[in-house]
């Protein structure tokens, strides 16, 4: 066996190491822990900080800066504060009935399943990690100040709003304490604890740093032998892992300069994706699996493009390869599979008479429309990120034949995402337009002029979404889009990347 040159924290401080066994003798002097020869050790970054010297990790520790000051400030005011002001079993008794009413009827596209993913039963609450019920008191109050704040007086949105500082803070210094030590050993609560805290946070979007928390997550499944050994032997965490992967794949997509190493890991869990989410639907995100396994591709193909630019040919062949098996999808056999399924359900569950009303409706009208909604909005994400705008330019004239091809698919994708996703927002059924935020953004991203009213119509559907919702990133999402399609474009090709500042990530 060869002999250790140097300790990794000797090579983190550049300090010349003595190679002492078992400890470096440096290390002992100094009173540090000596992290050996081995294993790099893992160690979960602050918001903003960065392994990357270059141009792009100044401008994301840069751009984060700001959220990493206002965590700060938030833990240090939690910490401050009296345990009676963090929570107390009124304001927790509370939480947990808005929650419930309000909140976790929209985790699931079938409103009476959230009973049994995503409802608190107030028996078990005494029994919950503290992180999780905080998680849900900052749910709660970020819910009711979007949804009522237009209707009520400015004194009381500003109580609201400092207690949902107050118990963000908590929530933060108590997520920091339960990951002291081995990652490795960190338990399923733990781990339950850290995804809630991910959904909380891009819930209320109190800062933009949810690609930080994905990665940790990310880290911590790894130390515990990887997201693949966990669905197996933690069974009762899938709907919770249903939302880390849809936040994963969904995020990635709406994010400028995603590594190779970022889509590796998502090419990794590719095929689990049937077996994770299933046949029913059983998040907010109705996306069917062959599809988020379509989304990854892409992804994967972007960052392969990247890396070493295809000649048109070799674009032309990968983009049509993953654009025929999305235009392939048949809609109709998801629904079909869909309704087997729920009704599998409803059957096991005992509940055919009170759940009768819960089935999907004749003619599947309103699921068609969603299974379509995601089929165009994949294949726009396709071919406006696989190949520039001077491939895809609908209005352009080209005597190309691959270019025209190319732009008569694109206008009738676009045709047909939006003209689903407005009879979806005239409909009768609400709850059925709650479940588009991604499509929405896929459409205002594609949208070139708004001769037709579509830019218009993306926007009034976000705000009223987010209203709906309860949640902060559909107003996320029309100040991005206001920017761009007010920021004049100076690139004679602008690429998909060019169209994000930071990590955005729309699912909730």
């Amino acid at each position: 066996m060869s002999t250790p040159k140097s300790c990794w924290e000797c090579v983190k401080k550049r300090r010349v190491c003595d190679a002492a066994l078992p400890h470096c003798q440096k290390c002992t002097a100094r009173g540090i822990a000596c992290p050996g020869y081995d294993g790099k050790p893992l160690r979960w970054l602050n918001p903003g900080q960065t392994r990357s010297k270059g141009y792009r990790a100044k401008t994301e520790a840069r751009a984060l800066a700001s959220a990493q000051q206002t965590t700060r400030v938030l833990a240090r005011a939690a910490m401050a504060l009296p345990p009676q002001l963090h929570y107390s079993g009124a304001a927790l008794a509370e939480a947990v009935v808005y929650y419930n009413k309000m909140i976790a009827p929209d985790m699931v596209a079938i409103p009476w399943a959230a009973h049994d993913l995503y409802a608190l039963e107030k028996a078990y609450i005494p029994y919950m990690p503290p992180v999780i019920l905080e998680s849900i008191i900052c749910s709660s109050l970020a819910h009711k100040i979007l949804q009522t704040s237009h209707n009520m007086p400015s004194d009381e949105s500003l109580v609201l709003v400092k207690r949902l500082q107050q118990h963000r803070g908590t929530t933060i210094k108590l997520m920091t304490d339960e990951l002291e030590g081995d990652w490795g050993s960190v338990t399923d609560v733990t781990l339950a604890s850290m995804i809630c805290f991910l959904l909380t946070e891009m819930h209320h979007c109190v800062s933009p740093i949810w690609k930080s928390h994905c990665d940790a997550i990310h880290a911590v499944l790894d130390a515990r032998g990887g997201l693949r050994s966990q669905i197996a032997d933690a069974v009762e965490m899938e709907p919770l892992f249903r939302y880390y992967v849809a936040t994963e794949i969904l995020g990635a997509s709406t994010s400028p300069n995603v590594s190779l190493h970022k889509a590796e890991q998502l090419l990794d869990i590719v095929d689990l994706l049937p077996g994770l989410f299933g046949e029913a639907i059983t998040t907010s995100i109705p996306c069917p699996a062959p599809l988020l396994q379509e989304t990854i591709l892409i992804t994967h193909r972007r960052a392969v493009n990247s890396l070493t630019e295809p000649s048109k040919e070799e674009a032309f062949i990968a983009l049509k390869t993953i654009l025929n098996r999305i235009r392939s999808f048949s809609v109709e056999s998801w629904i079909e599979d869909v309704e087997k399924a729920q009704n599998r359900i409803i059957t096991e569950a005992g509940m055919e008479e009170e759940a009768s009303s819960y089935r999907l409706p004749q003619g599947h009208q309103h699921w068609l429309q969603i299974g379509f909604v995601y089929q165009a909005a994949v294949a726009m994400y396709c071919l406006s990120s696989l190949c520039n705008t001077t491939y895809t330019d609908s209005t352009s004239v080209s005597s190309d034949p691959q270019e025209e091809q190319l732009s008569f698919i694109k206008e009738s994708c676009r045709r047909s995402l939006l003209g689903n996703l407005k009879e979806l927002a005239s409909g009768s059924e609400e709850h059925p337009r709650k479940m588009v935020l991604w499509p929405l953004i896929m459409a205002g991203l594609v949208s070139e002029t708004d001769a037709d009213g579509s830019r218009s119509f993306v926007l009034s559907e976000l705000v009223w979404l987010s209203r709906a919702l309860g949640t902060a990133s559909p107003l996320i999402a029309c100040e991005l889009l206001k920017r761009l399609w007010t920021t004049p474009n100076t690139k004679t090709q602008r690429c998909w990347d060019d169209l994000f500042d930071r990590p955005y990530c729309f699912t909730i």
